[in-house]
């Protein structure tokens, strides 16, 4: 009579089999694990050969290269408009006569989705691409110096600014000199540190996405004049003031605010978001007794809601947020109060809640951010966010239709001629950064053509490009996707059309 309890594996075969068997998954996970960790080992100690020129510093290679990846094989997102912009500098190159160089100066390798940046370098360089063709080849180009442009890199969050800068200022005497750099990028402490750089060998820099008051020649976030430094974006003061002025005419329905505030203490745009909270908005934050919760990056938020947070669920919780951090924290705090919200259940009273912060907001636009209302009842939005954009497709067709159309022509379509420019997506100028930047690419062409009086001889003085800079102050137009008509004394701009508030629904 068969057993049918019998288990082969019981047997002394089927241990010793067993114990095989163990013993080669064993050292089959071994193998995968020294595989795994062989392969993170050669990611992050062998990174790519850095192409000539450029350094590699902590696995990067930082520097300057007209060319060349600044990361690996299939993670080198900038390998389109790099392309492009290598066949243009070639096209130059043909044309004789003496080129000149711009550069644009940005962290290059932060290419996190989830990072400050989130991707959007990438629009910026698209941008300031568009911008070069557009100054070669359009009307401001004919019988004028030809320009390329090249890519200097900073490494993550910029922590390699002065390795690249100095290979920018060495590059102020070559045959086509550096006559300005553009980009930035962020308002932090190493961006105002490479500006300081720039401004004491005189070289022109014109900032395109920073905002942080102070950021500008003035140099107060400093201590010192910047005095070639400009900038094309709205500093946050012009953003929040005209937040204000919103508020107090059609937003009767709020009147409490609590203040959440990122304590990165080397990021300019959150601490001059709150300063500007303060100034124009304080007196719904003295409704709301002065409710501070502060926090330290997006982690932080994640860790530990801030027991404003849990406020938001009482029956004395504030009408507004007043949000002094970048988006990515934002897009964390909204998600961890709606979290909260739900758990909380019937015991947690749900109201719409407002909240205001910077233009970074115009991560989460996808192109769908509306005019402000202007009805004077309360969105019934779970979530609404007030902010000011650098720049937004859907206001520019309004604002600026004639300038903003032949941009966005230039953007997204081929046009025929004997150097045929590369074309991008237009979802990519959603977010503002590329339309930023090809207006500071156009800025500095600008200032170049006005200080340059010999096409064909010397190119011009660095210190003639400062000048024509501070001289658009007097109204000397400056063609950009916005058309930026001057800036002021400080190197800001003078926008033709007020600040618009924009709203987004969470």
């Amino acid at each position: 009579m068969t057993d049918i309890s019998f288990d082969p594996w019981q047997t002394n075969r089927g241990r010793r089999l067993r114990r095989r068997r163990n013993a080669r998954r064993v050292v089959a996970v071994l193998a995968a694990a020294v595989i795994v960790a062989v392969t993170i080992w050669h990611h992050f100690t062998q990174p790519i050969t850095c192409s000539t020129g450029v350094l590699r510093l902590d696995a990067e290679c930082v520097g300057v290269s007209y060319e060349k990846a600044f990361a690996p094989a299939g993670q080198d997102v900038l390998e389109k408009v790099r392309n492009a912009i290598k066949a243009e500098n070639d096209w130059v190159d043909g044309q004789g006569g003496r080129p000149v160089t711009v550069a644009f100066l940005g962290p290059l390798t932060d290419i996190d989705p989830n990072g400050l940046t989130g991707g959007r370098i990438v629009h910026e360089i698209e941008g300031a691409y568009i911008a070069q063709h557009q100054l070669n080849h359009g009307p401001l180009g004919t019988g004028q110096r030809r320009i390329k442009l090249t890519l200097a890199n900073e490494g993550h969050g910029e922590r390699h600014w002065k390795a690249a800068v100095d290979q920018l200022v060495a590059m102020t005497d070559d045959d086509a000199p550096l006559e300005a750099v553009i980009g930035l990028v962020l308002s932090q402490k190493e961006t105002a540190q490479a500006a300081l750089e720039l401004s004491k060998k005189h070289v022109p820099v014109i900032g395109d996405i920073i905002t942080a008051d102070g950021l500008d020649a003035t140099g107060a976030v400093v201590g010192r004049p910047l005095d070639y430094l400009a900038r094309v974006a709205i500093p946050n003061d012009q953003q929040i003031h005209a937040i204000a002025d919103y508020l107090a005419k059609y937003r009767k329905d709020l009147r409490t605010a609590v203040m959440l505030t990122d304590l990165n203490g080397s990021d300019m745009y959150n601490t001059s978001l709150r300063k500007d909270f303060e100034k124009y908005l304080g007196e719904y934050w003295a409704r709301g007794g002065h409710a501070d919760d502060p926090f330290i990056g997006a982690g932080d938020i994640q860790k530990d809601i801030p027991g404003a947070v849990r406020d938001f669920c009482g029956p004395n919780r504030a009408d507004m947020v007043m949000f002094a951090g970048r988006a990515n924290a934002l897009n964390q705090f909204i998600s961890d109060l709606r979290a909260y919200q739900t758990q909380q259940g019937q015991s947690c009273k749900v109201r719409p809640l407002t909240i205001v912060t910077g233009s970074d907001a115009a991560v989460f636009s996808d192109g769908k951010a509306e005019p402000a209302d202007r009805s004077g009842h309360p969105s019934a939005s779970r979530f609404t966010v007030l902010y000011v954009p650098l720049a937004d497709p859907n206001v520019l067709k309004r604002t600026n239709p004639r300038p903003w159309s032949a941009f966005a022509t230039e953007f997204t379509r081929r046009t025929p001629g004997d150097s045929p420019k590369t074309v991008f997506s237009a979802s990519d100028l959603n977010d503002g950064w590329g339309i930023a930047a090809h207006d500071a690419m156009m800025t500095a062409g600008s200032a170049i053509r006005q200080a340059d009086s010999d096409s064909a001889g010397a190119p011009p003085k660095r210190e003639d490009i400062r000048v024509s800079l501070r001289q658009f102050q007097l109204g000397r137009q400056i063609t950009g996707a916005v058309t930026l008509t001057n800036l002021d004394r400080n190197g800001n701009p003078k926008p033709t059309t007020a600040p618009v508030v924009l709203q987004i629904q969470r």
